[in-house]
């Protein structure tokens, strides 16, 4: 009886250790890091206001600078905040509705630059029928005076913005 309440304690602590750490969110901690954490959820709000055609809040989580880059569930790449704004504008006409949210969020710190990587789940509204979303995608921030901001945007292209009739998404510069 000992060797079997023996092997179990190990094994016990082993799970709970892992569980503990799969859960820990974000992955490096401090100030900054939850800094970086609520841009990340100020940057998905605002992706969800873009899918009710809202794009004030897009605008203001992005840094307005000539070396952002988009590289959104479309394809395709913007470059410089002229062609990224051009972009959410472009989406945020489609009205798609739905809502995403990050998950299994992991956060690799720098001093004034920050990478994030999740994985993106929701829905979104095309052609009236709802279509599940499940991607993965990068964030990077860099510290501004005014906060962290996001400069690049990096996801898994969707299965259903194809070339078909009514491509959904889809943005050429």
């Amino acid at each position: 009886m000992k060797k079997v309440k023996m092997i179990w304690l190990p094994l016990l602590m082993m799970a709970i250790a892992t569980f503990q750490s799969a859960a820990a969110i974000p992955t490096c901690e401090g100030d900054e890091a939850r800094a970086v954490l609520e841009a990340n959820r100020q940057f998905f709000k605002a992706l969800n206001a873009i899918f009710a055609g809202e794009l004030a809040p897009m605008k203001s989580v992005w840094a307005h600078t000539d070396d952002v880059i988009y590289m959104g569930p479309g394809g395709g790449t913007q470059v410089g905040w002229e062609q990224v704004l051009a972009n959410w504008e472009y989406q945020a006409s489609l009205n798609l509705g739905g809502e995403v949210n990050p998950e299994n969020i992991h956060i690799t710190m720098g001093t004034d630059i920050a990478i994030v990587q999740n994985r993106i789940k929701g829905q979104n509204i095309v052609n009236g029928e709802p279509q599940e979303i499940s991607i993965r995608a990068t964030q990077v921030f860099r510290k501004k005076k005014d906060g962290w901001k996001v400069v690049s945007v990096h996801t898994d292209t969707l299965s259903f913005t194809g070339e078909g009739d009514n491509p959904i998404f889809i943005f050429k510069n």
